[in-house]
């Protein structure tokens, strides 16, 4: 009996029939061993399903040659079809090593610096440029440029210490007409600072500049027509009628020939009588003391032994700090004296002229209280970056040992000379042979000092008696005893106590 024909039925049956030929599955059907007929949708095209304007084929126009030409929409299919082939790219393509991925920069190494230290503890053939420090230099070096007229006025004729001051400290508590004057036209005027100058010499001798012009006129050096005056030290604020040595110190000589400049300058200072000294300065813009700091306490000690450890502390301290580093590299970098070569050679280099003197002298209660003074060139001529430069030395801490040096805690600085590498009680201007000048009564201001101090009454290093309002120093006031600058005293002690 035929099967009957069903257009939309089919038959599956057990996969181990899909194997056999047309008649032998019709006797399989007919035997019953095939499973009951299932219905399934007639297959039909996925791409034709019911037209309506989002998805019904477009029609293609064709170009000249007669090929169909590209539309938008086959290009936007195109680009789809591209991302999604890179979609089933395969895991095992994708570059994903580790010496393909981007890696961190390391740090520059530095380039090891062939320099060795010295050893910070060997003097040999040091100072270095010791030839120009003022500390230790003379006037009356050369050949005399002129010689004075048979009939001068006699003064002392010897060779003194040279004294160095800045301009800056020339020119400090002068008038501004004054100062602004010779800041114009420094070469032009010669600075005259008699020998203890401050209020007492000025209120006790208010013609102290005439006697001086006398002075210089008797000399004989020079034109004959040149016009000199000498001008009194008009103050710019009203110092401290109390303290002695106030500034303002300096007058002013104006109408210098160059020959008559050239002597005074050479010679310096000028031991005229009991009354009258002074000294004959130059307004050199650049001109820096070379005094570097000056150190007291428990270590300081006289000898070469501990003035070698000292040096080598310091140095050696130096050498390896930070901020002294860095300050040198700064002021050395094209210096012809201190470079070229790295930093380590420049901070060497700007230490081999450091020396240390050692200064004895008591405080202001008798007691034995030694100082050392350290000098050393200057790396600049510029007086702000240098007390940049000092201020960074003065500011880093040496110990030696257990002992800590003490920086700066006592200033040095003589009220008759001016010069701040000895105390006024030693004074060695006034040692000199043959001096004619004014000999400072120190032991007598000495003796006062300790009479006031043992009554109470405050007398020092800063002024007479204790005054009102609050002042530096363990009294309150004005003359207060303690703290202060030694110009500002009795003349005896060079030290102040620094906060």
């Amino acid at each position: 009996m035929p099967i009957p024909h069903h257009p939309e039925t089919t038959w599956t049956g057990d996969h181990r029939n899909s194997g056999l030929n047309k008649g032998q599955r019709e006797q399989s059907l007919a035997t019953g061993l095939e499973s009951e007929p299932t219905t399934k949708m007639t297959r039909q095209d996925p791409h034709i399903d019911e037209l309506d304007d989002d998805n019904r084929p477009t029609k293609k126009s064709r170009g000249i040659n007669g090929e169909p030409e590209i539309t938008r929409k086959d290009k936007e299919r195109s680009r789809a079809d591209e991302g999604d082939d890179e979609d089933q790219r395969p895991d095992e393509e994708t570059i994903d090593d580790l010496e393909s991925r981007p890696k961190r920069l390391e740090p520059r190494r530095k380039m090891p610096d062939p320099f060795v230290y010295p050893n910070a503890y060997d003097m040999t053939d040091l100072p270095t440029h010791s030839n120009e420090n003022p500390a230790i230099l003379l006037s009356c070096s050369g050949t005399l440029p002129h010689a004075p007229a048979l009939a001068a006025m006699p003064f002392t004729r010897a060779a003194f210490p040279r004294i160095a001051i800045p301009q800056t400290h020339l020119l400090n508590n002068l008038h501004l007409t004054i100062t602004e004057g010779v800041e114009q036209n420094p070469d032009k005027y010669i600075a005259i600072i008699p020998f203890g100058a401050g209020n007492r010499l000025f209120r006790d001798h208010p013609y102290m500049n005439t006697d001086i012009l006398k002075f210089v006129q008797s000399l004989g050096v020079g034109d004959e027509n040149q016009k000199l005056s000498i001008a009194k030290p008009a103050a710019r604020s009203r110092p401290n009628q109390k303290r002695d040595f106030e500034k303002p110190w300096t007058m002013i000589l104006d109408g210098a020939s160059p020959e008559l400049r050239e002597f005074l300058l050479w010679q310096q200072t000028f031991a005229v009588s009991r009354e009258l000294a002074f000294h004959a300065l130059s307004f050199d813009k650049d001109a820096r003391s070379w005094v570097i700091m000056n150190i007291s306490g428990d270590a300081v000690e006289e000898g070469d032994t501990a003035r070698t450890n000292a040096l080598g502390i310091i140095k050696s301290t130096l050498w390896h700090n930070t901020r002294f580093r860095t300050t040198v590299n700064r002021l050395t970098p094209a210096s012809s004296v201190w470079g070229p070569g790295s930093v380590n050679e420049r901070v060497v280099a700007a230490t081999t002229s450091f020396d240390l003197r050692y200064i004895d002298t008591e405080d202001v209660n008798g007691r034995k209280a030694p100082i050392w003074q350290l000098t050393g060139k200057p790396l600049t001529d510029d007086h702000r970056l240098h007390a940049d430069y000092l201020d960074v030395i003065r500011n880093i801490p040496y110990w030696s040992g257990f002992h800590q040096l003490l920086i700066e805690k006592r200033t040095v600085e003589c009220t008759w000379c001016k010069s701040n590498t000895h105390p006024a009680h030693s004074c060695p201007f006034p040692k000199t042979p043959e001096w004619l000048g004014p000999i400072p009564d120190n032991a007598d201001r000495h003796r006062r000092r300790l009479e006031g101090m043992a009554q109470g009454s405050g007398t020092d290093a800063r002024g007479r008696g204790r005054g009102r309002g609050r002042g530096r120093g363990r009294g309150r006031g004005r003359g207060g005893s303690g703290r202060g600058s030694s110009n500002d005293g009795e003349g005896w002690t060079h030290v102040s106590h620094s906060k």
